[in-house]
């Protein structure tokens, strides 16, 4: 679990337990508790979607790593734009 899903979890249940009080009780219901719920919330959906997001990140190294293996050179690809930026230019200012 990362940072942000431990920081949700643990405010939620602080709010929540904080409403709970007596001091809290009056502010609770107005505030603290749907701030505690919000952030419940929050934290299953984090968690829900986790596994897909190291899914997502994982397909899309993978295909990063496939473009790049059968990439032309960039060295070929700099010189075959150089042959053509004069001919661009000359076709440019023709007009």
């Amino acid at each position: 679990m990362s940072k942000v899903p431990k920081i949700l979890l643990s405010v939620s249940v602080i709010a929540f337990l904080a409403s709970l009080t007596n001091a809290g009780s009056e502010l609770g219901w107005g505030f603290l508790k749907p701030l505690s719920a919000i952030l419940l919330v929050a934290f299953f959906i984090i968690q829900f979607l986790e596994k897909e997001v190291a899914q997502y990140d994982e397909e899309n190294r993978s295909r990063l790593a496939l473009a790049k293996r059968y990439s032309p050179d960039r060295s070929e690809t700099s010189k075959s734009a150089s042959r053509q930026s004069p001919r661009r230019s000359r076709v440019a200012i023709a007009h």
